[in-house]
């Protein structure tokens, strides 16, 4: 309910039959600039019409007038102190009382009032037109593309003796052409040579059978029809047949010159010495909005600048001084008080006056100034990319050899944000960098620099620290509190965290490279170190850095090499205490370093993207390996998130089990949830049934851990769920960890799924199982996992004993 009120777009109130108030919401509050103690529930309405009394100084508000409507129930529209329109309407409730909803009309009612004097000027606009058509001396007709009558006046039709129905609009041209034939004022044929001229602008002398002539001008329009005027010149004498085509070419000339002058791009104005309009073009008019009446002729300079101020169109300069160095500057670049901008070039002329020519160039500003942002900064999050942030460092960095003023580097880095590419899907990605950005801009200064160097990579630079240490250390802190914050991405709540790498200048050195080197060195620290934490450079980290490093080439050689091997834990049958299956666990054979568990190198191959391939080999090896097995015994294998999102892990299985022969029935794949989390999860539904409906079982693995949720019990249809090694080893000594098996067991009886414990370590953590009701168990009790050449099918498991 708060959310729903909050977010309302009017305001609204609830006040009982005693006049006072029940609820509110916060629009009510903005609307009339009322507190939150002002508003509490059980406020008396007199009271809060008095606290906007008093806050609004020379309202002509009625507090008894508007109590009592509020009593009569009765819809209102009130006038605020500000001008705002406030429309008020009142709902009874059962029992007295009332609902009312505040709706700021002000907007509204002006957009109505702007619509009335539209309509009334469009009205006089055509009122003037059609006075002025009528009261022509010439005829007038305009055609539209079809060659059908749009407009024409009565000077026309009396012109051509037309009938009334030839000149109602829709007239086809054909037809008046048609009646120009039969009545003998055009030959056969000459129709057509009609028909060919309405297709130019070019003049014409038409002479009618009765002996007048007639000068007709045509002009196309852009839609494709033609407008033309008619001007009977009968009764011009011969002599004057020269000044009448010297008048026509001189017309010609001046259409062509105003052509060219209204189709540039630019906008043009001459001056002439004195400062004032000799000719200008209808672009120049529309650059400053201007009318053709306001650039005409002989209109001073300066009075265009009054023009221009009233329209909003006028530079950031005084006219006084734009008119003292208007002749002086060939060329400028000015910014409108609009926002537009407008570049001018100016060309003397030998009469003392001045041609100029104006060009908008807003959009190519923009652009410029858009181009010279991307170029610096990160298009994602809007920080200052990796060359801005080298820029701002070589500052920093002279800065500290002119004044010896320290700055520090933090390199930062996000912790399991590969995670949320992988389940949740790269736009999820990109809003969780974009909130990460903002939460950074908010705990830094004005005078830090933040960037984001690229993936989930950002620095900053912290400078004029009295304590440079402290400083330094308590911005991390700071920093990694913000992001462990959980995010929500779309509906899905998720944490990250950061892990922090710092180096001083000049502790750690002066050169920029050095000290990136040496922060990124310190963040690798960091992250090996266990994550959402900070390190400050030190120099035995170099060498762990250049070890670590060195350890990420080996583990991808150690893929072509062969390196890695299986290893197998025994499944145990709670009721035969006989081994039903294995799980297989992956181990890297090391040249120099032995065997290492998959906890020392799997979280590299994650963000090192070599846990794909790394899966699929997995996966094919222990199908191979378990084809040898006896037939009732399964093989589990753990399906990694970023198989699951690859989107052919089907295609992957179904090669596996084709290439080494393996009965699909055999074969378990335990999926965390944290591989489903991801929105496309219809997607991974169809995978989940394609492997089902060729035998395959499908494992929740780690149930009651991290994310885990029974609706994904009832949304996917898994065949066992195995309890998480936390819950297995706290159900014989916690109740919280009972409890959970006890309902996870009660899940699964009604949705007929079996069910697993992994990590028993105890007689009493498997007896606490065993009379759970558990069907299968696997862990230290019963035996670690062993290469395939150790592992043992054929024995039945004696009464247990704890392990050592």
């Amino acid at each position: 309910i708060d959310a729903a009120l909050g977010n309302m777009p009017h305001g609204l109130s609830m006040f009982d039959a005693s006049e006072r108030l029940l609820v509110s919401n916060s629009r009510y509050r903005e609307m009339y600039n009322l507190t939150d103690e002002q508003v509490r529930p059980g406020t008396p309405l007199s009271r809060i019409l008095r606290d906007y009394k008093n806050g609004s100084e020379g309202t002509d508000f009625s507090i008894e007038g508007f109590s009592q409507g509020a009593r009569e129930r009765t819809p209102d529209i009130v006038t605020l102190a500000d001008g705002r329109i406030i429309s008020i309407v009142r709902t009874p409730m059962p029992g007295g009382g009332w609902v009312a909803t505040h709706e700021d009309i002000t907007e509204k009612r002006r957009g109505e009032a702007l619509l009335a004097e539209n309509v009334a000027e469009l009205k006089r606009t055509n009122e003037r037109f059609d006075i002025a058509i009528s009261n022509m001396s010439q005829g007038l007709c305009l055609f539209d593309a079809d060659r059908r009558l749009a407009i024409s006046n009565s000077r026309y039709q009396k012109m051509y003796s037309l009938p009334d129905e030839l000149v109602v609009r829709g007239t086809p041209l054909s037809r008046i052409l048609k009646f120009y034939e039969d009545r003998g004022d055009i030959g056969d044929g000459d129709s057509d040579n009609q028909v060919r001229l309405i297709s130019t602008d070019q003049s014409q002398h038409y002479e009618p059978a009765d002996g007048r002539k007639i000068f007709i001008q045509r002009k196309p329009l852009p839609d494709g029809g033609w407008v033309a005027t008619h001007e009977d010149v009968t009764d011009r004498k011969l002599g004057e047949q020269l000044l009448v085509e010297k008048a026509a070419e001189l017309e010609r000339i001046n259409v062509r010159f105003d052509a060219a002058l209204n189709n540039m791009s630019h906008g043009l104005c001459m001056f002439d010495a004195e400062q004032k309009v000799v000719v200008s073009n209808a672009r120049y008019g529309e650059i400053y909005r201007l009318s053709r009446d306001q650039t005409k002729p002989g209109t001073p300079l300066r009075q265009i600048l009054e023009y221009r101020r009233e329209m909003g169109t006028n530079f950031g300069v005084a006219p006084e001084t734009y008119l003292e160095l208007n002749v002086k500057t060939a060329n400028e670049v000015h910014e409108l008080a609009d926002g537009r901008v407008v570049a001018i070039s100016r060309h003397p002329m030998p009469n003392g006056g001045w041609l100029t020519t104006h060009e908008d160039i807003t959009d190519r500003a923009r652009n410029e100034k858009r181009i010279a942002f991307l170029a610096q900064h990160d298009l994602l999050t809007g920080l200052a990319n990796r060359a801005l942030f080298s820029e701002k460092l070589e500052d920093a960095a002279r800065r500290l050899a002119r004044h010896g003023t320290t700055f520090t580097v933090l390199m930062l880095d996000l912790d399991k944000f590969k995670n949320v590419n992988d389940t949740l899907g790269h736009p999820a990605g990109d809003q969780l960098l974009v909130e990460v950005a903002q939460r950074l801009r908010a705990s830094l200064r004005d005078t830090d620099v933040l960037a984001r160097l690229g993936g989930d990579e950002f620095a900053i630079i912290q400078e004029n620290e009295k304590n440079q240490s402290e400083g330094a250390i308590a911005l991390a802190l700071r920093i990694i509190g913000i992001i462990e914050q959980p995010f929500d991405l779309g509906g899905h709540r998720v944490g990250v965290g950061t892990s922090i790498g710092i180096a001083f200048a000049p502790e750690h050195g002066a050169d920029i490279e050095e000290l990136l080197k040496k922060a990124d060195i310190a963040l690798y620290a960091a992250k090996s170190g266990g994550r959402n934490d900070f390190r400050v450079f030190q120099p035995e980290l170099t060498e762990a850095a250049d070890t670590q490093k060195s350890m990420e080439g080996e583990l991808r050689a150690a893929l072509s090499r062969g390196e890695f091997e299986l290893h197998y834990q025994p499944v145990i049958d709670v009721k035969t205490r006989r081994v039903c299956g294995a799980e297989a666990f992956v181990r890297w054979r090391h040249p120099s370093r032995g065997l290492l568990d998959a906890d020392q190198f799997l979280p590299l191959a994650e963000s090192t993207g070599l846990m794909l391939p790394l899966g699929d080999w997995i996966l094919q090896r222990a199908c191979m390996d378990a084809a040898a097995w006896p037939p009732h015994v399964r093989i589990a294998v753990n399906i990694s998130a970023v198989q699951v999102s690859k989107g052919n892990l089907f295609d992957v299985v179904l090669c596996a089990l084709v290439d080494s022969g393996l009965s699909p029935e055999r074969l378990e794949l335990e999926i965390s949830d944290t591989s489903i989390l991801e929105k496309d999860q219809a997607a991974h539904l169809v995978t989940i049934r394609q492997l089902k409906n060729i035998g395959t079982s499908i494992v929740l693995d780690s149930f009651g851990a991290g994310y885990s949720s029974s609706s994904y019990l009832t949304g996917f249809p898994f065949d066992k769920i195995k309890i998480d090694k936390s819950v297995t080893q706290g159900s014989a000594s916690r109740r919280d960890c009972a409890a959970v098996v006890a309902s996870v067991l009660a899940l699964a009886r009604g949705l007929d799924i079996a069910t697993a414990a992994k990590g028993v370590e105890s007689s009493a953590q498997f007896e606490a199982i065993r009379i759970a009701g558990v069907d299968l168990v696997q862990g230290y009790l019963f035996g670690r996992p062993v290469p395939h050449s150790e592992l043992e099918f054929n024995v039945v498991i004696p009464p247990v004993r704890d392990v050592a």
